[in-house]
């Protein structure tokens, strides 16, 4: 099961949303250089996140402190293993909810 918990966040939102993005960025470049290499041949998470740090922040002072890249990095592998794993249970998200929030099914008046 997944679960999500929500945090109140005391930094102001500039610094936060810099740091959003500096980690999506992160987690496109993993993305990116992932399937770059997964067409050739198999990469393995760990070897993934060393070509990582090798080439992504050469030519810049990183925003992130480098357990919040390391957590950026792994995000990609464990998405992927989730969504194997969800694949493999046949477990499909739905798209909306079936039933209203008033108990009535949708479609039916």
């Amino acid at each position: 099961m997944i679960r999500t918990v929500a945090i109140r966040c005391k930094l102001p939102k500039e610094a936060a949303d810099a740091f959003n993005i500096e980690s999506g960025r992160i987690y496109t470049h993993v993305l990116v250089q992932h399937y770059r290499i997964y067409r050739k041949k198999g990469v393995s998470p760990g070897s993934m996140e060393k070509l990582s740090d090798k080439t992504e922040n050469r030519d810049r002072e990183p925003l992130l402190h480098a357990h919040s890249i390391d957590a950026a990095q792994q995000g990609f592998p464990k998405a992927c293993k989730t969504a194997r794993g969800s694949r493999k249970a046949d477990w499909m998200p739905r798209t909306r909810p079936s039933v209203s929030a008033s108990g009535q099914p949708y479609g039916k008046t």
